[in-house]
């Protein structure tokens, strides 16, 4: 019962805080004028997501029924007999994480994604920030993380469709183009 009272707590804290900063933001200004963005818009924008989210939290933590921990615990349970390979394995070689990776692997991975950030920030005044950010992305996903070449290019190309979007047409803020892209 004290598990519950102390997530009942950090729910209504997390709600708190994200009233806070929304009505924060809203002080200092969602919008100015013509429509731009205003300087409270990403407070306000974050403390409405904080605000969210600890509402939805604490209304599960409401109405949870007791007994269905025993389930979910029983179904986790279940599905970690089936791949014995990820939490048994952290066990015996506390070097390996659960995606398999020793930590030269993720060493370097690191430094081939910091080099790749490196390389998508010098090519912004050339080929623009969406594109540039779009080819740092599909780095990542098919060379560093060894996805699906497919699924990591439609996931590009929608991520970076979405940016368009909000920033250029819904926000109106102008993103670098680039040389190529006429700036």
């Amino acid at each position: 019962m004290i598990t519950r009272r102390a997530n009942l707590a950090a729910s209504a804290a997390l709600a708190l805080l994200g009233a806070a900063f929304l009505a924060g933001g809203i002080g200092y200004g969602v919008f100015i004028d013509g429509g731009l963005v205003g300087p409270g818009f990403l407070p306000a924008a974050a403390g409405m997501a904080l605000l969210v989210l600890a509402l939805v939290d604490l209304v599960q933590h409401v109405l949870r029924i007791e007994g269905t921990d025993a389930v979910d615990d029983a179904l986790y349970e279940g599905l970690v007999e089936d791949r014995p390979l990820t939490t048994d394995m952290l066990q015996t070689a506390p070097d390996v994480d659960i995606f398999g990776r020793d930590q030269r692997a993720r060493t370097r991975q690191l430094i081939m994604v910091v080099v790749a950030l490196i390389v998508a920030v010098a090519l912004v005044p050339l080929i623009g920030l969406l594109v540039s950010l779009g080819l740092l992305m599909a780095f990542a996903a098919i060379v560093v993380e060894r996805r699906s070449v497919v699924v990591s290019l439609i996931v590009t190309a929608v991520t970076v469709g979405f940016l368009y979007l909000v920033f250029v047409i819904v926000l109106g803020i102008p993103v670098p183009v680039g040389v190529l892209g006429g700036d």
